[in-house]
């Protein structure tokens, strides 16, 4: 029976790698409305205070989009980290914090968390990071216990330079590292041109334990070259290792250089059957050791508190080009280009370039979506006072199919993953709750049309 329900989800939910595309972190049916004026920056705002006033606490993102190459599977786009770029970009960046602190309604939020990602944000001068630090606390109201984390790559942790590294970055502040090491095998970390070795991944685990800094180690599953023999040796090298969090996500192909590597060789790509069966080992992995899978089961996370307080739909702003923003009923992208950025704001305007509103329909699936990857789930009685009784019908659909393959259940007026197997593919749940969302939205856009 259980096999027979294993191989029903590996048919109909489960998504294979030549169809997975991860565009669904911040559950966004595209629907976005260009920025063309300052009177949209004022609707803007006056969305933004309305959506504040159910939420004090307030998270940060900080998008750095340089790095010296880019990863075969990285899908944001990036800048050479050249001085003179980077000076602009850092002036900019800074301002552009200014100017969010400007519009008042963030006084009376609490910052739990800020992330600084990309990109590397470690290519920055560690003055560089601290005038990022410096801005952020200067303008908004940072909590003290807040955790403040920045993501690097391995080498930059490694020898007595790393050891300096780490103290700089406690020295701005940085509490606490997310390390993408992606794979622990050196043949993969060779096809994947990640520039570093296992070795490497370990002597940083070692250098930050030394200097007692928390540490994130990011991994992934379907790489080009990966097998299950590969896998299994990372998570006997993990266990060994006793990382502070372990995160594994999957690879999606989105950039030409993973494109080609795998039209030059098709071997080197996981077919479905191994990809799920090496998704089985490393969720069954990650469960037993209690850590992350895309998704925060922990209430109250300590390990990943900016994943925690974004599962709760806390808003968040986030700054920099190419930087995404959720705050209450409307989110919005920055300018991609970095001259569009900049010159943004340097006329004093908000580098937003699209934003949208968020209908009560979207955020309904967008609370079903984040509610389901905690632990607590979904409150269906909450669900019905924020958005109205019926609001249950709308979803209905889509909770029967994941009741149907058991990834759900319905427990004390709460949605929540099932233990078995639920946990093992929030990936591929988040695919298929934001495909309902699309036909759902669908369908009701055009009855509205029809009414009319």
């Amino acid at each position: 029976m259980e096999n027979l329900l294993l191989d029903k989800i590996k048919q109909n939910i489960f998504v294979p790698l030549v169809k997975y595309k991860k565009d669904f972190p911040e559950f966004l049916i595209p629907r976005l409305f260009a920025v063309n004026d300052k009177s949209n920056h004022s609707k803007i705002s006056n969305h933004i205070n309305n959506g504040l006033k159910t939420d004090k606490n307030l998270l940060i993102l900080v998008y750095v989009p340089f790095c010296y190459h880019q990863c075969i599977f990285c899908r944001n786009k990036y800048f050479f980290p050249k001085k003179e770029l980077i000076r602009k970009f850092i002036s900019s960046l800074t301002k552009e914090i200014d100017l969010y602190a400007q519009l008042g309604i963030f006084r009376k939020s609490k910052v739990k968390a800020i992330y600084l990602g990309g990109g590397t944000p470690t290519v920055l001068s560690f003055q560089d990071i601290n005038k990022i630090l410096e801005s952020i606390n200067k303008n908004f109201n940072v909590d003290n216990d807040a955790s403040i984390t920045c993501e690097t790559h391995p080498v930059f942790l490694n020898s007595q330079q790393g050891i300096d590294n780490l103290q700089k970055l406690k020295d701005c502040g940085i509490n606490r590292i997310s390390v993408g090491a992606q794979s622990l095998d050196d043949e993969v970390l060779k096809i994947n041109k990640r520039g570093h070795t296992k070795r490497d991944v370990i002597e940083a685990l070692e250098n930050a334990n030394r200097k007692n800094m928390f540490i994130t180690l990011d991994m992934m599953i379907g790489l080009p070259g990966q097998h299950i023999n590969s896998v299994r040796k990372d998570l006997d090298q993990l266990d060994k290792l006793k990382f502070d969090w372990v995160e594994y996500m999957r690879h999606d192909i989105v950039n030409d250089k993973a494109i080609k590597i795998i039209y030059e060789n098709p071997k080197l790509l996981s077919d479905n059957g191994m990809l799920f069966e090496i998704n089985m080992l490393v969720q069954s992995w990650l469960e037993k050791n209690a850590y992350e899978r895309n998704g925060c089961f922990k209430e109250n996370s300590k390990s990943f508190p900016y994943r925690a307080y974004w599962l709760k739909e806390t808003p968040y702003v986030s700054f920099g080009p190419i930087a995404h923003s959720h705050l209450g009923g409307i989110c919005f992208y920055n300018h991609s280009k970095m001259e569009d950025y900049i010159d943004s704001v340097e006329k004093n305007e908000l580098p937003i370039k699209k934003y949208q509103i968020l209908s009560p329909e979207e955020q309904i699936f967008r609370t079903l979506f984040l509610g389901l990857q905690t632990k607590a789930g979904v409150s269906i009685d909450e669900l019905k006072s924020r958005f109205g009784e019926n609001c249950y019908d709308i979803l209905s659909k889509t909770i029967s199919t994941l009741k149907l393959y058991k990834l759900i259940v319905e427990d004390d007026k709460y949605l929540r993953l099932t233990k078995n197997y639920g946990r093992y593919f929030v990936e591929d749940i988040s695919c298929f709750i934001v495909n309902e969302a699309e036909i759902v939205l669908s369908r009701l856009k055009k009855m509205y049309k029809n009414k009319q």
